[in-house]
């Protein structure tokens, strides 16, 4: 199982406080930034590949 670091919500450690999500969809806290929500997208492999720079 592939396993990656990162936060939400503008650097809170505890990812389960600001995040749900499944393979089709992610919901993130409000104050979730790009970059979060980039790592958090590449983690749950949401992200379609044609959408991926």
């Amino acid at each position: 199982v592939p396993v990656d670091v990162g936060t939400v919500n503008c650097g809170i450690p505890y990812v389960a406080t600001g995040l749900i999500g499944n393979s089709r969809n992610v919901i993130a806290g409000s104050l979730t930034t790009g970059p979060e929500m980039f790592i958090i997208g590449n983690a749950l492999n949401v992200v379609k590949e044609n959408e991926r720079s």
